[in-house]
C-alpha cells in the first residue's frame, strides 16, 4: 500500500485537512462527481474543500486499497445524518509516492444529491475557488 494514501485515509478520519494536503502533489487535482466540469486543482483549493467535505461527514471508513504501481482503488463510507454516502475512490500517485488525482465515485443517489445539495451553499462562500475549478485563473 502506498504510505502516502494511508496517511491521507487516516487524516480523512481524523478530519486532519493539513494532514491530508500534506499527502498531495503540489499539482494534484480532484474532479468533481457532482458538479459537471468542475477540477479543483492545487493544494489550497483542494485543502478548502477537503475541509469543507471532511466537516460534513462523520465515521469516514476505509476498506484496505487495491491496486499496484501509480493507481489504487479504495471503498469507504461516511455517515451525512442518519444515512450512509459509499465512495470508491480511485486515486493515482507519483514518482514520489504524492497523491496527484482523487477521484470520487459516490453512491446512493439520494445521499449523493442531499451531500451536493449541503455541499453547494458551502463552497458559494469562496467564489474564487469556484472560478478557478470552473476553469479560470489559477493561482498554486
Amino acid at each position: 500500500m502506498s504510505d502516502a494514501l494511508s496517511r491521507f485515509l487516516i487524516a480523512t478520519h481524523d478530519c486532519d485537512v493539513d494532514g491530508m494536503v500534506r499527502e498531495l502533489a503540489p499539482d494534484a487535482e480532484l474532479r468533481s462527481p457532482l458538479f459537471a466540469g468542475m477540477v479543483f486543482r492545487g493544494r489550497d483549493d483542494l485543502g478548502i474543500l477537503l475541509g469543507i467535505i471532511y466537516r460534513m461527514l462523520r465515521d469516514p471508513r476505509w476498506a484496505q486499497p487495491i491496486g499496484a504501481g501509480s493507481q489504487r482503488a479504495v471503498l469507504g463510507t461516511a455517515r451525512l445524518g442518519r444515512a450512509e454516502l459509499t465512495d470508491a475512490l480511485i486515486v493515482d500517485l507519483d514518482e514520489q509516492d504524492r497523491i496527484t488525482r482523487l477521484r470520487p465515485h459516490l453512491r446512493p443517489l439520494p445521499v449523493t444529491v442531499r451531500f451536493m445539495l449541503r455541499l453547494g451553499p458551502a463552497l458559494a462562500r469562496h467564489p474564487g475557488l469556484l472560478r478557478r475549478a470552473r476553469g479560470g485563473a489559477h493561482t498554486p
